[in-house]
């Protein structure tokens, strides 16, 4: 979808019920996210997230505001053991909130996963994503507990998602294609894209039109949105 279709089917869709887009400073894809979570909070009281990728809840965390504004209920996944318990921690006075130490993968079990000591906003199955920040001597390799998609939301029962919010460093689009977008079609889809091949990142945005999603790219990241989600 081109971003002037994109943007005449936000304008409809937000004149519908009342509001009006207007020019900011901020990122873009925030913009947007802040203004069709407004609309989301309207539309269905008491939304339910899944962050796959959540850190500490601070850093470069595009959910953390809204998850404290509108007190929204979710799941929050993140394999890394010291960024999991600042997460847990930065959340403690906030209710309805579930916390997964694992990592997101095609099976149950453990993994090696890539980061280093001084930049655990990094960090990846794929060693060579790590690379690119740091010099190899400063990799360091951790093993940790792996959960397939469909397990973790078998796990807590969860019958709806209303937000998705992916960002893994190189493996949202494996994520996409593990989302059972049959049965369960969140209303946004936010996810990191910028480390995805050309291939990947095709495959990603044909994934979700194929599901009735409409794309908005920035180069970092994708917002996505399904009009039939929000009625």
């Amino acid at each position: 979808m081109t971003s002037v279709r994109f943007r005449f089917l936000v304008q409809s869709l937000f004149k519908r019920f009342g509001y009006r887009l207007e020019r900011v400073t901020t990122p873009p894809t925030l913009n947007l996210m802040s203004a069709f979570i407004r609309l989301l909070v309207a539309v269905r009281p008491n939304p339910f997230f899944l962050q796959i990728g959540a850190n500490d809840g601070v850093r470069g965390d595009p959910l953390a505001d809204f998850i404290r504004r509108y007190q929204f209920r979710g799941i929050l996944v993140e394999p890394q053991p010291v960024p999991f318990q600042k997460l847990v921690a930065n959340y403690s006075d906030q209710p309805g909130l579930i916390f997964e130490n694992c990592a997101i993968d095609r099976q149950d079990g453990t993994a090696t996963l890539y980061t280093t000591a001084g930049l655990d906003v990094v960090a990846s199955f794929d060693r060579r994503f790590v690379r690119r920040h740091v010099s190899d001597s400063e990799i360091q390799e951790i093993q940790v507990p792996t959960a397939r998609l469909e397990s973790l939301l078998t796990k807590h029962q969860i019958q709806r998602i209303d937000l998705l919010q992916i960002d893994v460093e190189g493996f949202d689009a494996e994520i996409l294609r593990m989302f059972p977008f049959d049965r369960l079609k969140p209303a946004l889809v936010h996810y990191e894209q910028y480390l995805l091949s050309n291939a990947d990142r095709s495959s990603s945005v044909a994934l979700l039109e194929k599901h009735g999603y409409g794309t908005l790219s920035t180069g970092m990241d994708v917002l996505a949105f399904r009009e039939a989600s929000l009625e």
